[in-house]
């Protein structure tokens, strides 16, 4: 799977991508991402609006502006530090917002492949392919099981200190 080069994407978006969709965003929405109790997380980009409207993603910069690597961490940590399974992705993450790189594109897909790697992705996506071709009732069944557990809107962190590797379930393509 390709990256798509967004802040933590909201399972809406993640699952377009994955169906084989160029999921379509304006540039400033590529740097946010809406995390439970409606806190909107933003990276700054180095130049502000100006620079992500004008500029391709590729060549956008981390901003040094203030701790938002460090504030960016503590919100997940205030909205998700209950949550099953934040204990197990939280310190992969921390260690990236411990020292984000200075691209956008490598710390949004540092983020992601993170995500991904949580959800041992390249194993587990082709089983469930195959399990929704095989046995569709079943497929369709754990798929919204989950699918009632989740807001799409919100950022995949929300189902992934949530419902742990399960959450691969809604990036699937329903029936």
């Amino acid at each position: 799977m390709g990256l798509i080069c967004a802040y933590a994407p909201p399972l809406g978006l993640w699952s377009a991508a994955l169906s084989g969709g160029k999921p379509m965003m304006e540039p400033r929405s590529r740097t946010r991402t809406l995390i439970a109790g409606g806190r909107l997380l933003t990276v700054p980009v180095a130049g502000g609006s100006g620079a992500v409207k004008r500029m391709p993603p590729e060549s956008w910069l981390l901003s040094d502006h203030g701790r938002w690597p460090h504030n960016h961490f503590e919100a997940l940590r205030a909205a998700y530090g209950r949550t099953p399974y934040f204990v197990h992705l939280a310190p992969h993450l921390e260690a990236i917002y411990a020292a984000p790189p200075r691209s956008f594109m490598e710390f949004a897909g540092s983020v992601e492949r993170e995500m991904l790697a949580f959800m041992r992705f390249d194993e587990s996506w082709p089983m469930l392919l195959e399990l929704r071709e095989k046995n569709p009732a079943l497929y369709s069944a754990l798929r919204s099981e989950r699918a009632a557990q989740a807001d799409f809107s919100l950022s995949a962190f929300d189902a992934l200190f949530r419902l742990g590797p399960e959450t691969i379930f809604l990036l699937a393509p329903p029936l």
